[in-house]
């Protein structure tokens, strides 16, 4: 690119850099690329965009985001949602594991109750059978 030739166009939108075209694309924005280019870029926001064009440059993203590439599409997304998305695992784990636990508890408690009666019982009839001469 000549330097009065914009590097990058969005539609018909000019811009002198690719940073430029990369600041101000929204997602789902076509950036093409006027000749070959090798700038390296950085994202501060989540978005996905296409680079359309010869581009050897590349694209990192600010911290505290997450950049994945398909070809020429580069989608960036929040850490944080893939971190609330962890944390809503874990924590629906942890409430099945809970279950689990308190009905486990629940069938142990009930089976040592049952054993006990029974015990009871039985001590009670071996006294009254001593008693009665059985």
């Amino acid at each position: 690119a000549l330097n009065d030739e914009p590097v990058a166009t969005i539609g018909s939108v000019p811009y002198p850099t690719l940073q430029d075209a990369v600041d101000a694309a929204k997602t789902n924005d076509v950036i093409t690329l006027n000749g070959t280019c090798s700038e390296n870029v950085k994202v501060t926001e989540a978005k996905t965009f296409t680079i359309q064009g010869t581009f050897n440059g590349t694209v990192s993203v600010d911290t505290g985001l997450k950049l994945t590439q398909n070809d020429n599409v580069y989608t960036v997304t929040s850490d944080n949602e893939d971190k609330e998305k962890t944390y809503e695992k874990i924590k629906a784990a942890l409430v099945k594991a809970a279950k689990v636990i308190s009905i486990f508890l629940d069938k142990q408690i009930a089976f040592v109750k049952a054993i006990k009666a029974t015990a009871g019982f039985s001590i009670i009839r071996s006294i009254l059978g001593y008693f009665m001469g059985r």
